[in-house]
């Protein structure tokens, strides 16, 4: 028994290096046996593991599955985010039903911010389908605020309209601050004459001071005002320049 395994164990050495077994002398023949069957058990344990293991999927379909599965509204944000982060057709057109089909607010607000960091045309659009339907003020507002990362004649259209119509008048500061991150300083300078809400004309104020040319937008319309609240308002940022 013990020669078998001897002349099998020479057959696999041979086999693996591609040399002769060489000769030990006792003490090593001793030694040489108890590391071999180290080495292979150690290598079975990889072996065992390796073939046991799932094959992971970190890619977009991956994502996708598991967030369908995800029963907890933090896995499913986490996974929106995730998508989000990756330059995905497939990814923007799940985020695009998830900003719409999304039971929780949050969820959908986080569906909503996952495809303005995806940025494009495709992602644009899945937000403005999002934003036609919803009824949550807040997820709502979001969507507003993201269409100003948008450099696109659609988003800027659709402020100006959200601007010019809506009744709601977070959702006009909203849509001013987004027009600041456009850099529309001329338009809502206008726009400050044309607001009637006090709360509005100052959130106007506060969209101007993060444009280029706001400064001087500010300046002008301190001069032609007699609203103690609005030159107040603009003092404070001109403190901060």
């Amino acid at each position: 028994m013990a020669e078998s395994r001897r002349t099998v164990f020479s057959e696999l050495f041979k086999a693996d290096i591609g040399f002769e077994e060489p000769v030990f002398t006792r003490k090593e023949r001793t030694v040489f046996p108890a590391v071999c069957c180290v080495i292979v058990f150690i290598s079975g344990i990889f072996s065992v593991t390796t073939l046991g293991a799932a094959p992971s999927d970190n890619g977009v379909k991956g994502k996708i599955s598991a967030a369908k599965a995800e029963k907890e509204l933090p896995g499913r944000e986490r996974l929106y985010r995730e998508l989000g982060a990756i330059q995905s057709d497939e990814a923007v057109v799940f985020l695009s039903r998830a900003a719409i089909s999304e039971p929780e607010p949050g969820g959908r607000t986080s569906a909503i911010t996952a495809l303005r960091k995806t940025g494009g045309r495709s992602a644009l659009n899945g937000i403005l389908a999002a934003l036609k339907v919803e009824k949550h003020k807040g997820v709502r507002i979001q969507a507003v605020n993201s269409l100003g990362f948008f450099n696109d004649p659609k988003a800027l259209e659709r402020l100006r309209d959200i601007v010019g119509t809506d009744l709601d008048r977070d959702m006009r500061i909203a849509a001013y601050m987004a027009l600041s991150r456009l850099g529309d300083a001329e338009t809502l300078s206008k726009d400050f004459d044309l607001e009637k809400d006090p709360g509005a004309k100052l959130g106007i104020l506060d969209a101007l001071s993060r444009t280029e040319d706001g400064e001087n937008k500010l300046r002008g319309i301190k001069e032609r005002s007699g609203d103690k609240a609005v030159k107040a308002r603009i003092d404070l940022h001109m403190k901060k320049k």
